[in-house]
C-alpha cells in the first residue's frame, strides 16, 4: 500500500511526507471559536486503482486520564471507541469493554515532535490476550515533557494522543 502511495504521488508531483496527525478530538479542541468544519474526503476522491488497496478508517477515540506525583506519572486509558464498522458489528456482542479492541499500546514519554520512541509498551498475548491500561514512569529531570501514546487496534488501526506535563 506504501508503495502504491509513493508511486501515485510521484505520478502526480505530490512530494510525499509522512507526517503526525492529531486526533480528530484534538483537532476540535483547537478550533473551539472558529467557524471551521471537519469533512470526510468522499470515496470519489480516491484514486479507483488506490481505492482497492485503501480504506480510510475513522479516527478512534481515545482518551487517556494522567496523575502526576512528583516526578511520577501515570498515564490510563480510561476510554477507547472504535468508529463503527461491518467488521466490528460483527464482534461487538462479545466485547465487553471497547479497550478490549486495542491490540498494543506504546509511549514516547518524551516526545520531540518528530520521530516516536518506544519507551514502553503493552501488548496483547495467547496466554494474556489484555494490554496492561495502565503505565508508569519516573523522570529524572525536571521541566515540561510532551508523552505520546500510540495505540493499535485489533483491526490494525492507529491512534496517537500527546499529552504535555510539567515535572517539578
Amino acid at each position: 500500500v506504501n508503495e502504491l502511495a509513493k508511486t501515485s504521488a510521484k505520478k502526480n508531483g505530490v512530494d510525499l511526507k509522512l507526517v503526525q496527525i492529531p486526533s480528530v478530538n484534538e483537532i476540535k479542541s483547537s478550533l473551539v471559536g472558529f467557524d471551521l468544519q471537519l469533512l470526510k474526503i468522499p470515496e470519489q476522491i480516491v484514486e479507483k486503482e488506490l481505492a482497492k488497496y485503501i480504506k480510510f478508517p475513522e479516527v478512534s477515540y481515545l482518551e487517556i486520564e494522567s496523575k502526576l506525583n512528583g516526578k511520577e506519572i501515570i498515564l490510563k486509558i480510561v476510554d477507547f471507541q472504535l468508529s463503527p464498522t461491518a467488521e466490528l458489528a460483527e464482534i461487538a456482542s462479545k466485547v465487553k469493554d471497547s479497550r478490549e479492541l486495542i491490540d498494543y499500546w506504546a509511549i514516547d514519554w518524551d516526545y520531540k515532535g518528530d520521530t516516536f520512541h518506544n519507551q514502553w509498551q503493552s501488548f496483547r498475548m495467547k496466554k494474556n490476550p489484555r494490554v496492561d491500561y495502565q503505565a508508569i514512569h519516573k523522570y529524572d529531570e525536571t521541566g515540561e515533557y510532551e508523552i505520546m501514546v500510540k495505540v493499535v487496534d485489533v483491526f490494525g488501526n492507529d491512534t496517537n494522543k500527546t499529552l504535555r506535563v510539567e515535572i517539578k
